[in-house]
């Protein structure tokens, strides 16, 4: 039997017989048939029946063409539809409306769209749903399991049972408590119920499900009510069952028995089925859309859900408890809205509706009225709890308000059948408290009764409970009318005041209690993140009278509670959510330890169980559902647990990772069958830790819905103990969330809680590892020798004496601790919050708190680790100017250094690592701690009190600026207004305290004023450390006389004047810069460089306005000095290190472009020609690969060769000319030619020397050039000034060949020239006069016979033509041209202007023909035919199809026809326009 298909391999080996769906026709034959025995012949009276029966299949038909319909009933669904019809029907009524939804609610029930159902087929009928009478599902299932088989006679004389199908239950909750409900609500009997789930138990297999299928046969035969739920496994035995397929046999004993197939593994046996046996199976609804129909079909189907329940009991509550109830859950609903998604962990739409049934009393429960048997609650006795099965009672000091609160529940308990769970005292008096104040602020006419309240006894409070409580179960209520009290608490108009306010009473304690219960399921994420928008009383509640941070306490706390009220509505079954962490993962799998578990360390256990779980672990078990292996061995441990005298607490641990929903549901079920089997309800209590990842922290791993007997608890840590963490997050609560700002701040700052915490973590081993490993230290100091601490335990160990034997460790932990104010604490708790709710997160609140302490302060100790390296002053606490004095000041500034907001220190971690570079490092160690910080804010307000003179300036008049006219004034008047902004801004500015502070330590202390003015002089002068130098003698020259005028606050003098006069400063200590290169120069004396005082200082104590002159004079001179040394020196084996120092110097000093500048300028022919000769020296040394000793021998002799040519036996020049290009290339040639380079390698050393002596000589900061230089340029630019040999090697090696890269010097030189004269003469206007005239001078020197003719570019000539005429091939005239050229075609001019220019030559060529001018008219030539080739490109431009930008060709008509006149400007046109 097959409901699909099969295929032609199985069918082709049977007879196979289909059964469609059936038609109209046969629908309403076998309705006919299901309603009588013989339609044909049935009697007047049912005639009419058979016509609505045969309606029902047109509505039958309607309905199943709704897809969500057609997914859960079928044929069998209608047919025993018709069937209860048949058995329920009256012969005198017959078919009733009434009757039809009787068995619509049995037959299509378990459907959202029930009632358009029964809409549907009552229409049939002529009836309306709404006009006739509804039954809850609850009595519908009630009935139903009530409905037993009954027998009948038939036609045939056989006995036939009724058909009642099996129950089919649709539960939406996702933990299954809708059974537990059902026991509840008394449709299911726990002495005749057995509850039966397929196990999912690691070591539980196919056994454990032949062993449940027999259960269920066992149970078949005794009658039992079955329940099966997780158990699809098994389904397929039970089929004949569920189809109540039964074969009957006569005993004669007992009567008709029943039997039918049940299939126990592979074998299939009859089994007795007792008449009195039901089976129900539960089905989860997201499961039935994977459920087969026809297994749907077999059942009557049922959706039972809280809301279903919920509204039956309410239903059933008389109208002013009810409406008292509804304004309840209005009111916790809104409570609810207050809260995103996750807040409550578990929650759902279905939570609060379970809590509300957990309270409210059970349907059918009859109040007895309180004023018959109630007992007044004495104050005098002595029990803690709010309620107990006895009379319960207070503590002595217990107010009125607390007696009448527990005389309420004790009523709403005893007589109205409420449920709540056991209260501490305290809390209680807190919910009295709260509620009473809270009532007589929303009404003024309950402030009387609530004052009144204090002065009465205990009966009358009774009395007024009774009254309340009776008048609320009042169900005639036609002579009152309403009135509102309270937030809509409705009272009646006969009630009295006091009745009035204990009804107040009641409403807002039921929504305090059910908010409670949500709060024990509330995130402390939730909590932190929305603690504004919660009543302080309720986060009062939350962390003063519930657990969520220990295990431990929870365990304590419901452990008290049991022992104190000796039972009572105890929640005995604690489902606690929580974090997986490392310590709940390190607990044993069992505890106590079993022989299969005795490997482990039993004192380490131990200490884990006691410190985690429990102090008294004789009373525990612990068991990780992990290890159970089957649920037989489950079952044992319970068993064991509830037959032991010792153990009262059993802590199940559930890893949700790896566990699903069934299996704690299952778990569930196993310990409320092992509770009921052992009558002990009330004695033990039992743990459930739920742990799930971090990861899955926003999607619950298991839903939280209330039970009676259950509760739930989110825990944001297990193990939250002052022991193992650095704080408290509990107290941190508490201080963000219930006290002010003042209260908070006194608990950080009074208590010195937090500075030992600090300090103990600073002194750990491990802490100062972490801090070590964060950061890089380089110790420059010889006083720690500890080889740039490589390793992190050397580091470890300079860090401990950073912070303990100078002291830093107080003051960083103090000031740290300053952080901690309460705004700031509750920042980081929200920010803990939002980490932790993030799916990046895998910490809680609490170790999220915890990390985040330890982070924020290794972190800030690291930030100030690096702000003192940054400033050196980690190398100072070491060196040896650190004396008693420069700790204390290092001490004091520290502990008022400015810090930033943890969130930037954070952001420093972020970005730098935490680290300390070291790469910038320098040699000098500082010797005034925080010298930059102080420097730097002393700059600030420099610059700020300038900007204010200055703005000042612009708003004074003209008499008051005669005031500040010189810069002597100006200093005076900046100095004292950079006091004064000091002192203003001290706590304003972020270094402000620590600047006046040292300023204040300057003034007092003279040693001090020293280190800051040598480290000063170091970082703003750059200067050298040694204060005996040249650049120590210089700055204290300028400062000479400064000092005497400003003996106080010289640090701000020394500022101010810095600022007025940095760029004088800058510009002299800058050009002294290459000086500290020459230090590094060390020659004997010899006959050149004697001892004598510097003539630098001479002439800076003569002529200040000389200043730059003399420095620059004074760099050539020592540079020059020292390469003549090299050349005269007897130490032959130190002249390569030198050579290669003075390289490195002279490089140094020429890549300043103001020292080139001032050479080019200022210095006079002596120096200039010392100049040129070291630029010859270095450009032969840069033209090697490195300075070998070969090399070292070249540059001696080229050295002493020059300076025989040019300079006399006392270095001066022979002549009192300026050396000219032509005389160092010349002598630089014939010591090249003298040498043992030859061939390409001497051409190449040539090519770089000259190339690198045109860029010397015709430097761009000169003024203007020498014409013999010009000239000399020139002729080499032609290849004509150099000696023969060379130039002919040069022409055939063709190195020179390519002109192009004298076309930058030889532009340069057409605009500069040598004179000051600025007019020109040429038809373009481009270039001086005089310059080109030396060009064509250069070229017709070569051939003075010939005469200039027309210039045709060596592109456009051929072969027969280069000849015709050598004067105009030369390459200076080929270098001219392209010159030009490029100049024209850069200037972009129009074609009509280069037609006007071109005519404009030649008419000058025209005129140079009769007076015969050669040199005018070989310029006139070349610029002629460069305009042309300009002229040419600029139309082909015109031509171009590609540039967008072109204009309209009729513009320049004229020009080309012009042009075109001339054939060969025809060919030459037609020749670039085929190249484009």
């Amino acid at each position: 039997i097959t409901n699909h298909i099969l295929d032609a391999a199985k069918t082709n080996r049977a007879v196979s017989l289909f059964r469609p769906t059936p038609s109209e026709k046969d629908l309403k034959a076998l309705a006919k048939g299901c309603l009588c025995v013989d339609p044909e012949s049935t009697p007047e009276r049912m005639r009419k029946d058979l016509e609505i029966v045969v309606k029902f299949c047109s509505a039958y038909y309607i309905i199943m063409k709704t897809e969500r319909f057609k997914k859960l009933y079928g044929l069998r669904d209608f047919i025993h539809f018709i069937n209860y019809i048949r058995r329920k029907r009256n012969r005198f009524d017959g078919i009733t409306p009434q009757l039809v939804l009787q068995s619509l609610e049995r037959n299509f029930n378990g459907a959202e769209g029930f009632k358009e159902i029964c809409s549907v087929f009552l229409e049939q009928v002529e009836a309306k749903y709404d006009d006739l009478t509804k039954r809850n599902i609850v009595d519908i299932l009630d009935s139903s399991l009530a409905d037993k088989p009954l027998t009948y006679k038939s036609s045939s004389h056989n006995e036939t049972p009724n058909e009642v199908r099996y129950k089919l239950i649709i539960d939406p909750s996702k933990d299954g408590s809708i059974l537990q409900l059902l026991f509840m609500f008394g449709v299911l009997k726990r002495e005749n119920t057995r509850m039966y789930m397929c196990s999912d138990f690691p070591g539980d297999g196919q056994l454990q499900k032949i062993n449940t299928i027999a259960a269920i046969r066992h149970s078949a035969v005794a009658g039992h009510t079955v329940t099966m739920s997780q158990t699809d496994d098994i389904h397929e035995s039970f089929y004949d069952l569920f189809n109540q397929n039964f074969r009957k046999i006569v005993d004669p004993n007992t009567g008709l028995r029943y039997f039918t197939n049940i299939a126990i593994g592979a074998h299939i046996k009859p089994s007795r089925v007792d008449q009195n046996f039901q089976c129900i199976v539960v089905v989860k609804e997201s499961e039935i859309i994977n459920t087969p129909a026809p297994f749907l079909n077999r059942f009557e189907k049922y959706y039972i859900s809280h809301q279903n329940l919920l509204n039956l009991v309410l239903d059933q509550l008389p109208l002013h408890l009810k409406t008292l109830v509804n304004v309840v859950y209005k009111k916790v609903e809104e409570f609810c809205l207050l809260f995103d998604a996750g807040s409550f962990y578990g929650g759902n739409k279905e939570t609060v509706r379970s809590l509300l049934l957990s309270i409210l009393p059970k349907p059918g429960h009859k109040y007895k009225p309180l004023s018959e048997s109630f007992v007044p609650i004495d104050s005098d006795s002595n029990t803690t709890c709010c309620t107990t099965r006895q009379t319960p009672a207070v503590a002595e000091s217990s107010s009125n308000r607390v007696l009448l609160l527990q005389n309420v529940l004790r009523g709403l308990q005893e007589s109205g059948g409420f449920c709540f769970m056991e209260l501490s005292i305290e809390e209680l008096e807190h919910d009295a408290n709260s509620i009473l104040s809270l009532i007589e602020k929303s009404s003024p006419e309950f402030t009387g009764v609530v004052q009144k309240l204090e002065s009465c006894d205990a009966t009358t409070l009774s009395e007024w409970t009774a009254d309340t409580l009776d008048l609320l179960y009042k169900d005639d209520i036609t002579d009152y009318g309403k009135r509102d009290y309270n937030n809509g608490v409705v009272c009646t108009l006969g009630a009295t005041i006091e009745t009035c306010m204990i009804t107040a009473l009641i409403s807002q304690w039921l929504v305090r209690f059910m908010c409670k219960k949500l709060m024990q399921l509330m995130t402390t994420e939730a909590i932190v993140l929305k603690r504004k928008l919660i009543p302080v009383s309720y986060l009062e509640i939350y962390l003063n009278y519930q657990t969520h941070f220990s295990l431990k306490e929870l365990i304590k706390k419901q452990s008290g509670l049991l022992n104190k009220c000796g039972g009572g509505n105890i929640a005995t079954k604690v489902i606690c959510y929580t974090r997986s962490t490392p310590s709940i993962h390190q607990l044993p799998a069992v505890y106590p330890r079993t022989a299969l578990h005795s490997n482990e360390e039993p004192q380490r256990s131990d200490v884990l169980v006691q410190d985690l779980i429990c102090e008294n672990a004789d009373s525990l078990i612990i068991c990780k559902l992990s290890s159970v292996s089957s649920q037989t061995a489950f079952k044992l441990q319970l068993q064991a647990f509830e037959a032991s005298q010792q153990h009262t607490v059993f802590v199940l641990i559930i890893d949700m990772q790896e566990t699903s929903h069934q299996i704690v549901n299952h778990v569930r079920i196993l310990i409320e069958e092992t509770q009921y089997a052992n009558q002990r309800l009330d004695q033990k209590l039992y743990f459930l830790l739920l742990h799930f990842s971090a990861m899955t922290f926003l999607d619950s791993c298991y839903p939280s819905l209330f039970l009676r007997g259950w509760d739930h608890y989110y825990l944001d840590a297990v193990d939250q103990t002052t022991k193992s963490s650095l704080v408290d997050t509990k107290k941190w609560f508490k201080q963000s969330c219930l006290t002010s700002n003042e209260e908070a701040l006194s608990l950080t700052t009074a208590h010195g809680e937090m500075y030992q915490s600090l300090m103990a973590l600073l002194n750990k081993p491990e802490s100062i590892l972490v801090i070590a490993s964060r950061i890089l230290i380089n110790i420059d100091s010889n006083k720690v020798s500890l080889d740039s601490l490589p390793d992190i335990t050397k580091k470890a160990e300079y860090l401990r004496k950073v912070f303990f034997d100078k002291k830093t460790a107080i003051v960083l932990c103090n000031k740290f601790k300053s952080y901690w104010k309460p705004s700031v604490v509750g920042d980081h708790l929200e920010e803990a919050a939002r980490f932790a709710k993030s799916r990046k997160s895998t910490l809680n609140v609490s170790d999220s708190v915890d990390s985040t302490f330890r982070t924020a302060f290794f972190n800030f100790v690291a930030y100030m680790l690096n702000q003192m390296s940054m400033n050196h002053n980690l190398d100072m606490l070491f060196s040896d100017s650190c004396d008693n004095a420069a700790l204390d000041l290092f001490l004091k500034l520290l502990d008022v250094y400015p810090i930033p907001k943890l969130q930037e220190v954070k952001a420093f971690s972020n970005t730098w690592d935490c680290r300390i570079h070291t790469a910038a490092r320098t040699r000098h160690t500082p010797q005034f701690p925080f010298f930059v910080n102080v420097s730097k804010h002393i700059c600030k307000l420099v610059e700020q009190s300038m900007a204010d003179i200055n703005a000042l300036k612009e708003t004074e008049s003209s008499d008051v600026l005669v005031v500040v006219q010189n810069k002597e004034q100006m200093l005076r008047k900046l100095y004292d207004h950079v006091c004064d902004k000091a002192k203003a801004t001290i706590n304003d500015e972020h270094m402000g305290e620590v600047s006046v502070a040292a300023i204040k330590e300057m003034d007092s202390d003279e040693k001090m004023w020293q280190k800051y003015y040598t480290d000063f002089a170091y970082h703003y002068l750059h200067l050298p450390v040694v204060p005996g130098s040249l650049e120590h003698k210089l700055l204290w020259l300028i400062f000479a006389d400064f000092f005497k005028d400003y003996d106080q606050k010289k640090a701000i003098a020394v500022h101010s004047y810095m600022h007025l006069y940095q760029l004088d400063l800058a510009k002299v200590f800058g050009l002294l810069k290459p000086l500290e290169k020459l230090k590094l120069i060390e020659v004997e004396e010899s006959v050149y460089l004697k001892d004598s005082e510097s003539p630098l200082l001479a002439n800076l104590q003569t002529s200040e306005s000389k200043l730059e002159k003399a420095i620059s004079e004074f760099i050539i001179s020592s540079l020059f000095k020292a390469l003549v040394n090299l050349v005269y020196s007897k130490d032959e084996s130190g002249k390569l290190a030198f050579l290669q120092k003075w390289f490195s110097s002279y490089r140094d000093m020429m890549s300043m472009s103001s020292i080139k500048r001032m050479i080019n300028s200022s210095v006079s022919n002596q120096l200039n020609a010392q100049h040129h000769f070291m630029e010859v020296i270095f450009l032969t040394l840069q033209s090697f690969d490195g300075i070998t000793l070969s090399v070292v021998d070249f540059a001696c002799l080229l050295t002493s060769n020059l300076c025989t040519k040019v300079f006399n036996d006392k270095f001066q020049l022979k002549t009192d000319t300026p050396l000219s290009l032509q005389t160092i290339v010349t002598s630089f040639n014939d010591v090249l030619m003298s040498s043992q380079f030859s061939g390409i390698a001497s051409l190449q050393l040539c090519q770089c020397v000259v190339e690198g002596l045109f860029a010397d000589f015709f430097s761009e900061t000169a003024s203007a050039y020498s014409k013999e230089d010009i000239e000399f340029f020139l002729g080499y630019a032609n290849g004509q000034s150099v000696r023969q040999p060379l130039v002919n090697t040069v022409d055939q090696s063709g190195i020179f060949a390519n002109l192009s890269k004298f076309k930058f010097y030889l532009e340069r030189i057409l605009c500069k020239g040598w004179s000051e004269n600025k007019a020109v003469a040429k038809p373009m206007n481009f270039y001086r006069v005089e310059v080109c005239t030396c060009v064509a001078e250069t070229v017709l020197r070569r051939f003075p016979d010939v005469a200039p003719d027309v210039y045709t570019p060596l592109y456009l000539q051929d072969t027969a033509k280069q000849s015709q005429n050598p004067l105009m091939q030369q390459k200076l005239v080929h270098l001219y041209f392209h010159t030009i050229l490029e100049r024209l075609q850069t200037s972009e001019f129009m074609p009509s202007h280069l037609v006007s220019n071109i005519t404009t030559v030649d008419e000058v060529i025209q005129k140079l023909t009769t007076e015969s001018r050669s040199a005018e008219k070989f310029l006139a030539f070349v610029e002629r035919q460069a305009l042309l080739e300009a002229l040419l490109q600029a139309i082909v431009h015109y031509f171009d199809l590609n540039n967008k930008s072109r204009r309209n060709i009729s513009k320049i008509s004229s020009d080309l026809n012009l042009l075109v006149m001339d054939q060969s400007h025809y060919c030459i046109l037609l020749m670039y326009l085929m190249k484009k």
